[in-house]
């Protein structure tokens, strides 16, 4: 039989971006019926343990190990940006409002970068410069906005975004978790689907 306890609703959940209550009538259902599919008969013991274990050292419920973790590039959670939201519970996911100002620093053909670290929705992926407490402010004089309150929902976050142009001649100086890559290179590196959004009004503006 396959078990079902905490940590596996919360690997499943994750694992196939699985957003049903885990404590409602359908979850109960979907998680047991998928985890009974996934079950390998002749291994079941060897499976239980090692999807619990899984879930209590590595795909944990704050904190995940998603870096350094072998199911990375097949994660859903992780594509979408919502291993935080993961896995969700009956009546106690709380939306919250957060507001965020991207900048499109562009430089004789580079933009500036970073990964998102762990802690956050993200984490892994690539955006552009962030405004936020404690970072250097741009000129305002040298922003162009491209969008104004642009909605992006997940599971349990509600983000307001505005998307701004800076291009300038000279690099400025940023923290040192920032990059510079080529434009032609952007493609290269994974982006969540707010960010995209975002340089489709770039190439629009451009």
């Amino acid at each position: 039989a396959a078990v079902v306890d905490g940590n596996v609703y919360r690997v499943l959940s994750r694992y196939f971006g699985i957003d049903t209550p885990i404590d409602s009538t359908e979850g109960r259902r979907l998680f047991a019926s998928l985890a009974r599919e996934l079950l390998p008969q002749r291994q079941a013991a060897d499976y239980n343990q090692a999807i619990m274990d899984f879930g209590a050292t590595q795909c944990t419920p704050s904190n995940p190990a998603c870096l350094t973790c072998p199911l990375l590039e097949t994660c859903r959670a992780q594509a979408e940006g919502r291993v935080g939201a993961l896995p969700v519970k009956q009546g106690r996911t709380k939306v919250q409002e957060r507001r965020l100002s991207y900048v499109y620093i562009r430089c004789q053909g580079e933009v500036a970068i970073r990964k998102r670290g762990e802690g956050d929705f993200w984490q892994g992926l690539w955006e552009p410069y962030l405004m936020e407490e404690g970072h250097p402010l741009p000129p305002a004089a040298a922003l162009v906005l491209l969008a104004h309150d642009v909605k992006h929902i997940l599971s349990h976050r509600r983000l307001l975004c505005d998307f701004y142009l800076w291009q300038t001649d000279s690099r400025p100086a940023l923290s040192s978790d920032y990059r510079w890559v080529q434009e032609q290179e952007l493609d290269d590196y994974a982006k969540p689907r707010l960010i995209e959004i975002m340089l489709e009004r770039v190439k629009a503006h451009l």
